[in-house]
């Protein structure tokens, strides 16, 4: 599903919630800690991604919208950042692409498509 996923975000795009780019740099960071990837390689894929033609949506939660995050958070068992997510899909209507477990079983209980 990655290799699928990575294909579709650099033809076609994407669309991500504003704390993606930290999401992505956190998560090279972690990977490199733990000695599974060089830095180099982690330069190498930010760079990579950098290119696709990725939109942030930075209206995805806002101070009004802090409620209804937060049920969805406690609905389905998130955390906000999962929620996040799990909310950017329903409002878009586009698939979601996850291989995190509870946000899988979560867009499956709220009835959100999963790129497959």
């Amino acid at each position: 599903m990655v290799r699928r996923v990575f294909q579709t975000a650099s033809l076609q795009g994407a669309l991500a919630p504003a704390h993606w780019p930290m999401e992505m740099v956190n998560g090279l960071r972690m990977a490199e800690r733990r000695k599974r990837i060089e830095p180099a390689d982690s330069r190498k894929y930010l760079e990579l991604v950098s290119t696709f033609p990725i939109q942030i949506d930075g209206s995805s939660e806002t101070p009004q919208s802090m409620l209804a995050l937060y049920e969805s958070s406690e609905t389905y068992k998130l955390t906000s950042y999962d929620a996040v997510y799990l909310r950017l899909a329903q409002k878009s209507g586009l698939p979601l692409a996850s291989k995190d477990g509870d946000l899988v079983a979560a867009a499956k209980k709220a009835g959100v498509k999963l790129y497959a």
